[in-house]
């Protein structure tokens, strides 16, 4: 896999409905692997790769594009910027973090005086100032960077969405005249649930290319790991992505799931099963466009998930594009 499309996709990291520069990133990197490209109008990325046949199934894979930050919503008179959460945030855990405006003000993540508010120090004498260096509803990140640590792993921001789009790529790069259609979605907006991009997306292939046979998310999710039990239904990192049964807001299609299981046993890729009871899904939103789509899920587990520095596999990344590609591959056998 190659890390650099990593930092370059964790370097341009937004919020929520503020992705057009990590689109126009993303448009150049997945452009020369596919037949077409273009944004919708909610700032989604849809790529196509035509079946070579013009037959076979439709099949969409989907990864989120956005990560949570916040907005500038406020000012303090000892010009602090006051900061509204865009997306889950821990607030615990944001404190004394840096963070980086999208005007390119940088500061610190600090206590508001508000409960449980936060703020961004930035330097500011008064609220006058902060006022002519960040405007109110600009929008604010951690300040994104990416780490190489040992075994493959790499520690970074915002990682939990770089990886997802990152093995969307990858899987593009793998195809070579699929006997499918295949689409790669990086939906925009990601908020608390899932992508409003997702369901959006594939109400535009509906209306312009027909009925989506299967949609798969490809994304990541907090590593599951509890040392008094045993068996399936863990995540860990580094053990290989996994194959999603459930999450707290969908339930994906069984024959799908082990059909998942049974390619990725072929191919000798190391897999587990994600059964959680989070919230986070696109699945939902791609089962429920339109007429509906069968859908199913490629998880990549992530260590401090939605934290300043999360930790994922650079293996578990490459795992999750093979495995995509082996299902466009029997998928495209199936006709």
């Amino acid at each position: 896999m190659d890390i650099d499309i990593l930092h370059q996709l964790a370097d341009l990291a937004a919020v929520a409905g503020r992705e057009r520069m990590q689109a126009d990133l993303i448009r150049r990197l997945i452009a020369p692997y596919t037949d077409e490209t273009r944004v919708d109008r909610l700032g989604s990325v849809i790529a196509r790769e035509r079946s070579k046949s013009g037959k076979g199934p439709r099949v969409v894979f989907e990864a989120p594009m956005s990560s949570p930050g916040y907005l500038a919503n406020d000012f303090r008179e000892n010009g602090l910027v006051c900061l509204s959460p865009l997306g889950h945030v821990d607030r615990a855990a944001s404190l004394y973090t840096r963070v980086v405006f999208s005007g390119g003000a940088k500061g610190v993540i600090v206590p508001d005086s508000v409960v449980d508010g936060v703020a961004a120090d930035i330097g500011a004498l008064d609220a006058s100032s902060a006022r002519d260096i960040v405007r109110l509803g600009e929008w604010a990140v951690y300040e994104p960077f990416v780490t190489e640590l040992v075994g493959g792993y790499m520690s970074g921001w915002p990682l939990s969405s770089a990886a997802g789009c990152a093995a969307l790529i990858e899987t593009a790069k793998k195809l070579s005249d699929p006997d499918c259609d295949v689409w790669f979605v990086f939906a925009a907006q990601r908020m608390n649930g899932g992508s409003r991009g997702a369901s959006a997306a594939l109400y535009d292939l509906l209306e312009d290319d027909g009925e989506v046979d299967y949609a798969f998310e490809i994304g990541c999710a907090p590593e599951l790991r509890d040392d008094r039990r045993t068996g399936g239904g863990s995540a860990v990192s580094g053990l290989g992505p996994c194959v999603k049964l459930k999450d707290g807001r969908s339930v994906c299609d069984p024959d799908l799931a082990r059909r998942m299981q049974d390619i990725a046993g072929r191919a000798g890729l190391k897999h587990q099963l994600y059964i959680g009871s989070g919230s986070p899904s696109d699945v939902l939103a791609m089962q429920t466009a339109g007429f509906g789509a069968r859908a199913g899920g490629i998880i990549i587990p992530v260590r401090n998930y939605g934290l300043p520095a999360e930790i994922v596999s650079r293996g578990d990344i490459e795992s999750a594009s093979k495995l995509a590609a082996e299902l466009v591959k029997a998928l495209g056998e199936d006709g």
